[in-house]
């Protein structure tokens, strides 16, 4: 068993996103991942085999970005910026949308900790 990873919280203003790790874990490139969730999204498939079909998606990735985290003087990590934006996120501009964020350790993939909510629930 590890040790306790900490705690991420996120705090959202508008486009604006603050996200914060609060460990004793010594991490040696600190990463944060940030993807923005489309939920219960219809595609028109303009060629191939499912051409002219709609397809029905429960959820998918529209947006994704990678940031380093910087350390703070309270000895937390941090990261301030804008969420990940796409054109597939401004193509769905009524979209039921989520955002995730889990934090990893240089080229692992491996989450440390994670958080998440909705960033537009449904109507």
């Amino acid at each position: 068993q590890g040790a306790d990873p900490g705690r991420l919280s996120l705090e959202i203003h508008g486009p604006r996103l603050r996200a914060r790790l609060a460990t004793v874990v010594p991490l040696e490139q600190p990463r944060l991942h940030l993807v923005v969730l489309g939920f219960d999204l219809e595609s028109q498939v303009a060629a191939g085999e499912n051409r002219g079909r709609a397809l029905r998606h429960d959820f998918v990735v529209l947006a994704h970005a990678v940031h380093g985290l910087n350390a703070m003087s309270d000895g937390e990590l941090e990261f301030t910026g804008a969420l990940p934006t796409s054109a597939s996120l401004h193509e769905h501009p009524d979209a039921r949308l989520a955002v995730a964020a889990w934090v990893s350790d240089g080229a692992s993939p491996v989450p440390l900790q994670a958080a998440g909510g909705w960033l537009r629930p449904a109507r």
